[in-house]
């Protein structure tokens, strides 16, 4: 049975280049941005209808949304997986408790300003949507949430950095490893591919969100606050500190 682990990042903190090194293993794949949660969410979710409610057979539900978080995967044949997703928000770690499945998470880390004006210059650079995608219920905001979240729990987790992948990616995936109990491999850096997850590839048809160099893994020199209006930085700087003081105190003990 294929045995499940969660990736809790924020967007544009090195997801992309981080799966496309761990998926050079023979034992272990780290998915694309998942559709996961939300099936377990749409199969516990019948839970509100009315026809549940007249006959509520919660057992069975759960028993279906466990099957169907499986049943996502029987076709990779990997007998470990490592799912993508906002798996930090609490009513979904609710979920995953809820069905009984084990738990064991990577956070994946970037400071929160240079994942939103990394995103802001993949959108084009309009700086409107540095607000935007900085919303509690949008691509940043959430998963920031999500992400605090798990840090604040006594969940089993470990952290690790953009700047840990840029600097050193051979212990930044040997240490994923041995927190899920999986073999080692050396990464061989001349065969760097754009990611892929059982032979499919991201179709970015509307911005450049995945593509990743395959020649070099090195940090960039952007300068991602040119990208975030000044009174964004002022309303969220809060945040933004609150999330890098708490990984750099959880990184001490892990």
């Amino acid at each position: 049975m294929t045995q499940l682990y969660y990736l809790q990042s924020l967007p544009r903190a090195g997801n992309t280049i981080l799966g496309s090194l761990i998926n050079q293993s023979n034992n272990v794949q780290l998915t694309a941005n998942s559709n996961a949660v939300e099936v377990l969410h749409r199969i516990l979710s019948i839970r509100e209808t009315k026809t549940y409610h007249h006959f509520p057979d919660n057992t069975s539900i759960i028993n279906s949304a466990k099957a169907g978080v499986l049943a996502h995967y029987d076709h990779i044949d990997y007998s470990h997986i490592i799912d993508r997703g906002p798996w930090g928000i609490q009513s979904n770690l609710d979920y995953v408790k809820e069905i009984g499945l084990s738990r064991k998470f990577i956070l994946l880390y970037r400071p929160l300003f240079e994942c939103v004006g990394s995103s802001v210059k993949v959108l084009g650079g309009d700086h409107s949507w540095a607000q935007e995608i900085l919303q509690d219920d949008k691509m940043i905001g959430y998963n920031a949430i999500g992400l605090e979240n798990i840090l604040n729990s006594d969940e089993q987790f470990i952290v690790i950095t953009y700047d840990d992948i840029c600097e050193n990616p051979q212990s930044v995936i040997d240490k994923i490893l041995d927190f899920i109990e999986v073999p080692k491999f050396k990464l061989d850096f001349n065969n760097i591919k754009q990611f892929e997850f059982n032979g499919l590839k991201y179709d970015d048809f509307d911005h450049p969100w995945h593509t990743v160099r395959t020649n070099k893994i090195e940090k960039d020199t952007i300068d991602y606050m040119s990208y975030i209006p000044l009174d964004i930085i002022k309303k969220y700087q809060e945040q933004h500190n609150r999330l890098h003081d708490l990984v750099m105190e959880k990184q001490k003990w892990i």
